[in-house]
């Protein structure tokens, strides 16, 4: 069997070295940074590419705070202008390369274009957002996490990134009206958080029963969208939903035809150090193995058996119903 395709333009950028092209990707080994990185590869467009070890913090440095204020990867430095233009958010980097390169993935129709950039926001305030607690809580937490009867590592992972938001945002100092109003709303995102993905997901099957493409006339043209919803939808085991991928035959199929494009395998191996390191394995291949997934699966099964969910239920009912008593006397 062949390699997987790596980047054909992007460029690795060696620790310590300075980049040398225009355009340089800022990225890490998640979903986010697989999309810029694809339509690059997409578009023949070369890169540089620096590999941003989020586990060791690098993205709150001084120096890449400066770049994105949200301290999130990927970001994108555009140095042939001047002065060099960041841009940080992955979908909104999608949106400026297509616009400078004047992609066809980004229609010119005023229609055509909008339709795109509708799932484009859909799948940055919805897909992937959803997605990403799932693979948390599912595949990461129900492994590691004893007793998940306790919620407090759920609220607090929840409770700091809201917390954080607020606070650059609008410089809010935390207070126990703030925290119990947020306690509350998260314990409750936490049990909706599995049903909305398979909405999620469902809703994708929807929409591609007749069509090859999200956008588009008729069945549809490969798009931004399509490239943008790729990396977290065929990330279905890692949310949950291996059993139910196999009742959504169109949405499989999408997957199947998006996932055989080189510039979006490419994509996918951007980052040229895994999370956990060099000894690690990238996420693209964690996404594919099933000899990373068994073990992961048999420990979530263990975690996720009807007396813990009954506890969990029980737990979260007692949670909101004394948090409600609390707020009305």
């Amino acid at each position: 069997m062949p390699p997987p395709p790596s980047p054909r333009f992007g460029h690795h950028v060696p620790t310590g070295d300075a980049p040398s092209r225009p355009l340089v990707l800022y990225a890490a080994d998640t979903p986010n940074s697989w999309k810029p990185a694809a339509l690059l590869e997409e578009m023949g467009v070369e890169y540089d590419i620096v590999t941003v070890d989020i586990m060791a913090n690098e993205q709150k440095q001084p120096s890449y705070l400066a770049m994105n204020p949200n301290g999130r990867t990927p970001t994108l430095l555009d140095r042939s202008v001047s002065p060099p233009f960041a841009v940080f958010e992955s979908n909104a980097i999608l949106l400026y390369l297509a616009r400078k390169y004047e992609s066809p993935l980004l229609p010119l129709s005023a229609e055509g274009r909008s339709e795109v950039e509708q799932w484009l926001m859909w799948q940055i305030s919805a897909l992937g957002p959803m997605m990403g607690q799932c693979m948390y809580f599912k595949r990461i937490a129900t492994a590691s996490v004893a007793d998940l009867g306790r919620l407090d590592f759920s609220i607090d992972r929840f409770h700091a990134e809201c917390v954080r938001l607020l606070s650059l945002t609008l410089s809010l100092t935390p207070t126990p009206t703030l925290s119990l109003t947020l306690t509350l709303t998260l314990t409750l995102t936490l049990t909706l958080t599995l049903a909305r993905c398979v909405r999620l997901l469902s809703l994708m099957e929807a929409r591609l029963a007749e069509r090859d493409y999200l956008c588009g006339p008729a069945r549809g043209a490969y798009s931004l969208a399509d490239l943008a919803c790729w990396g977290y939808a065929a990330s279905f085991f890692w949310s949950g939903h291996d059993t139910e991928i196999e009742g959504w035959p169109s949405l499989r199929r999408w997957l199947d035809r998006i996932g055989a494009r080189e510039a979006v395998l490419a994509g996918a191996r951007v980052a040229a150090v895994p999370l956990l390191g060099p000894t690690g394995v990238l996420f693209e291949d964690m996404r594919t193995s099933s000899r990373v997934q068994e073990p992961l699966t048999f420990a979530s099964a263990r975690a996720l058996n009807p007396a813990r969910n009954l506890t969990l239920t029980l737990t979260l009912t007692l949670t909101l119903a004394l948090s409600t008593l609390t707020l009305t006397l």
